[in-house]
């Protein structure tokens, strides 16, 4: 394989797994976002 494409491919790979992260991150983010507002509406 030529290095330019190995660049990019692992380029590719770099970003699908940062975006992957950062939607868990979101993802986790709503959830205790969520959890947090029920906690605080039993608390009243």
């Amino acid at each position: 394989m030529p290095p330019p494409f190995t660049t990019i491919a692992w380029r590719l790979g770099q970003l699908s797994e940062m975006l992957a992260l950062r939607q868990e991150v979101l993802h986790h983010g709503a959830e205790i976002a969520l959890l947090r507002d029920l906690y605080r509406v039993r608390q009243h």
